[in-house]
């Protein structure tokens, strides 16, 4: 802000960087959802005060009237990214030692 230029660029992205900031603020963003559970998880960013936790519960509130885990498992199962479980063998086609 030191020249005359600099000063009316700030003047110019301060409404754009304002929006920008409010969607980089831990507080208003309440956390993060937690990937790699079948439960809906949200991880709150560290020292909260009580807006960005409440934040973090609409946030898991958003998430489960969305569906996000259903809807993320189905994307990643049409994407052929899950893991298969291992098959096991039936119990009546093991030897019997009897």
């Amino acid at each position: 802000m030191s020249s005359a230029r600099g000063k009316l660029g700030g003047l110019l992205l301060r409404g754009a960087l304002r929006g920008f900031r409010e969607e980089l603020d831990p507080e208003a963003q309440g956390g993060a959802y937690l990937l790699g559970l079948r439960r809906l998880g949200v991880v709150p960013h560290g020292s909260f005060t009580r807006d960005g936790f409440a934040q973090a519960i609409l946030r898991a509130e958003r998430g489960a009237r969305e569906d996000l885990v259903g809807r993320t498992h189905l994307a990643l199962e049409r994407a052929g990214a899950l893991r298969q479980a291992p098959v096991s063998a039936p119990a009546a086609s093991l030897p019997h030692t009897g």
